[in-house]
């Protein structure tokens, strides 16, 4: 290739970088505006642009977001936030966030947050996808994941796990139908503890591993916050299928499916049909957290022994009820948990 040439396509390349780098500049202060016109704050502490000559980069540290507007109020809070894309396919964003992040949503002239999430992890991996400028699809991955959940009442959780996927993607049954949110998770080595969950079960909430596919249906507003979105989403009618919930301990299984939806307050209501695999091993260390007594584990265990085979129809399973009301989750008649509201 001639010098010449090679210079051309060398400043050519330049510049088109370099349009590209502004533009995108240029949309995040837009976007940064439009933010704050809708009741919204974003703060990126320290702001660096880079990438060239191949990929536009912007590194936040830290990140944080907050809102109060008709819908509620809320702040997203990270440590950092790194993101690039290849300068040749802007539509495709790759992410890395680093811990600690913290989530707050709550109603509007509420004294104490709805919802409050700290987690720390090791640096997390996002992956988002857009089409036409909307988004299309998008995948998160965390390691070594710890998280205290709780909301009005304090932290009353705490969350672990080894390794969580999260994937949503934005499908379109037919050319008539809204689109569907459909959601895959997955996740190793996964627990549940802490006075929110051992002073209903007695034992914490134990697995190996743990699995969802879904899809959610019912509005999906284009909006800057959190709150605006899920508070449509909920009064719109919105809803949750849970095609297959799927979680093992050791030798217990459940595999469960059903719906749910959201009340004016955003709290989640509904029912699943599950089967469990081995509940005696549940009973048995409920026995041995001092929560049965000998009498008590005995008539229980005859008591499966009965059931199990006759309410599924599979040999060693017992088809239960999961009942979730006003955010409470119910295991048959007993309450093991309770889901933070969405706003």
């Amino acid at each position: 290739m001639p010098l010449g040439l090679l210079l051309v396509l060398v400043a050519a390349w330049c510049g088109y970088w370099l349009f590209i780098s502004q533009t995108s500049q240029s949309h995040f202060s837009a976007w940064v505006e439009e933010a704050k016109s809708d009741g919204m704050t974003v703060q990126c502490g320290t702001q660096n642009w880079g990438g060239f000559p191949f990929r536009v980069e912007i590194d936040c540290a830290p990140l944080d977001l907050a809102w109060s507007n008709n819908a509620g109020t809320g702040a997203i809070g990270l440590a950092r936030l790194e993101s690039v894309f290849q300068a040749y396919n802007p539509q495709h964003i790759l992410a890395a966030v680093s811990s600690p992040v913290s989530y707050r949503i709550g109603s509007r002239g509420g004294a104490m947050p709805n919802s409050v999430i700290t987690a720390t992890f090791d640096p997390a991996t996002v992956s988002l996808m857009m089409s036409g400028g909307e988004f299309d699809r998008a995948s998160l991955v965390v390691e070594k994941l710890i998280a205290d959940i709780g909301g009005e009442e304090g932290v009353g959780a705490q969350g672990r796990a080894r390794r969580l996927e999260l994937h949503t993607r934005f499908v379109q049954p037919d050319a008539t139908s809204p689109p569907v949110l459909e959601i895959a998770g997955d996740a190793e080595d996964i627990s549940l503890a802490g006075p929110a969950i051992t002073d209903a079960t007695g034992i914490p909430i134990e697995l190996d591993v743990w699995s969802l596919r879904a899809q959610a249906n019912g509005s999906f507003v284009p909006t800057t916050d959190p709150s605006t979105a899920l508070k449509a989403f909920a009064l719109g009618g919105g809803e949750v299928n849970i095609t297959r919930l799927h979680g093992q301990r050791g030798d217990v299984t459940l595999e469960a499916t059903g719906r749910l939806t959201f009340d004016e307050k955003g709290r989640a209501n509904g029912e699943l049909q599950s089967d469990v695999v081995n509940l005696k091993a549940i009973f048995k260390q409920l026995q041995e957290a001092g929560r049965l007594g000998e009498m008590e584990a005995a008539f229980s265990f005859n008591m499966l022994s009965l059931l199990e085979g006759a309410t599924s129809g599979r040999e060693g399973a017992l088809r239960v009820k999961i009942a979730v009301a006003k955010g409470k989750i119910y295991f048959g008649p007993f309450e093991i948990a309770k889901l933070p509201p969405l706003f």
